[in-house]
């Protein structure tokens, strides 16, 4: 069934843009993208993705909506008092704050966000998806950490591929809810590359671990070409 595939390699090419994504910043460094985003190039720099997932299944808050403000708001004052520079990405456009506004947990969202700015602890705030490679690789690529308040795909792909720490706020009651979370956020549990707290992180023992998951969950464009090269064969 693989004739085709054998006769016609040269018709297949293999794209990994996350990490062509990464290529193209790397070769810009991270002082222009900071500059280019207007974010401090002398600051320690943290983003945040302040949002629940409003799918309760999914969520690490799952049973425990009620402290899910309270302990992203600590969390968030520990980088601020520790002095990083917060950059938010809440991405609320109209539709997106429509969603949220609605009663109950999809709403928690805007209550922290609106709690967040009213202590003063969001630096500032970048949404759209403006450029190449978008704001929120831009973004990503201009931390030096990233927080996330609950399951986002930012944690296991942008941050992953980028290479930078995630601190997800989870304690004693929530780690059971881990579960919940997405596949290869769980996996990041389970190898230690997923932190409670600021202090938590080992900048340089971080640096070896995350490039054996990263080749472990971004390393698709290799295991094509193998194949194809198997079909040389």
């Amino acid at each position: 069934r693989y004739d085709f595939i054998a006769k016609n390699k040269e018709m297949f090419r293999f794209y990994d843009f996350s990490n062509l994504n990464k290529e193209k910043l790397d070769e810009l460094g991270q002082d222009k993208v900071r500059i280019k985003l207007g974010i401090p190039v002398d600051r320690k720099v943290a983003v945040i993705s302040p949002r629940n997932d409003i799918c309760l299944e999914n969520s690490l808050y799952r049973g425990h909506d009620d402290i899910f403000i309270e302990n992203t708001v600590r969390a968030i004052q520990n980088l601020k008092s520790s002095g990083y520079y917060i950059v938010s990405r809440s991405r609320m456009d109209p539709k997106t704050v429509k969603m949220f506004s609605q009663e109950g947990r999809n709403s928690l969202s805007i209550s922290l966000i609106n709690k967040l700015n009213e202590l003063d602890l969001i630096d500032k705030s970048i949404d759209d998806n403006e450029g190449y490679p978008s704001k929120v690789w831009q973004v990503v690529y201009a931390s030096d950490v990233v927080l996330i308040a609950d399951n986002t795909s930012l944690c296991n792909v942008e941050a992953v591929v980028l290479e930078k720490p995630v601190i997800l706020p989870y304690n004693k009651i929530l780690e059971k809810n881990i579960k919940n979370l997405n596949p290869p956020i769980r996996e990041m549990h389970r190898q230690g590359l997923l932190y409670k707290s600021l202090c938590d992180i080992h900048f340089k023992e971080f640096k070896s671990n995350i490039l054996s998951f990263k080749n472990l969950w971004f390393n698709s464009v290799k295991k094509y070409e193998d194949f194809l090269f198997a079909l040389q064969r």
